[in-house]
């Protein structure tokens, strides 16, 4: 879930192949090399776009749950990060927090990590 760059790694890496070939002297495998890569990068990017549309199970993926809470102008956040938080749980710790004396309101927002 935390690789980056993977596409521009493997284009570089088949781009250094297509030159070593061309190096080489085989033109025809440096040809055919360069068309695929050429082919992936730009055929497979509407499938990825469609993969990256796909909403993601908030309980399977790793998230950071901040509290935010504020008295007049102050605003105090708490981070949580964990694998598996209900929403519901959330909801009733902010329940509880909003009772507090001196607390106007309180709420949770949830980020995904990157």
């Amino acid at each position: 879930m935390n690789v980056r760059g993977l596409h521009t790694a493997a284009t570089l890496w088949a781009s250094t192949a297509a030159g070593s070939c061309a190096g080489a002297d085989m033109v025809a495998q440096s040809a055919a090399l360069t068309l695929f890569v050429i082919a992936g990068n730009t055929l497979l990017r509407p499938l990825v776009n469609a993969i990256d549309r796909i909403p993601r199970d908030e309980r399977a993926s790793e998230a950071n749950y901040v509290v935010y809470r504020s008295n007049d102008n102050v605003e105090i956040s708490a981070p949580w990060v964990s694998l598996t938080v209900d929403p519901k749980d959330l909801d009733k710790t902010v329940a509880e927090l909003s009772k507090l004396a001196g607390v106007r309101h309180a709420t949770w927002n949830v980020s995904a990590l990157e």
